[in-house]
């Protein structure tokens, strides 16, 4: 397995692991969205983006707007 395509498979991943809503949990499934992890996989996603990696636009868009409406709800 090279690294070129772990990291194609690990983006896959947490591609197809985002929930309805557009957060991610920490254990996958139909677990609630947690804010933290869906942070974290915003984060990596967009670092697997800016390193060339192709990561779908909904996806991130989706996982941004999970995070507006959480922070929002916390304000």
């Amino acid at each position: 397995v090279t690294v070129e395509s772990r990291l194609t498979q690990l983006v896959a991943g947490l591609t197809v692991a985002q929930n309805r809503d557009g957060g991610w949990s920490w254990c996958g499934g139909d677990q609630a969205s947690e804010p933290y992890i869906t942070s974290r996989v915003v984060w990596a996603l967009a670092a697997a983006r800016g390193a060339g990696r192709t990561v779908d636009t909904g996806t991130l868009t989706r996982g941004v707007a999970y995070l507006e409406q959480a922070f929002a709800r916390a304000a």
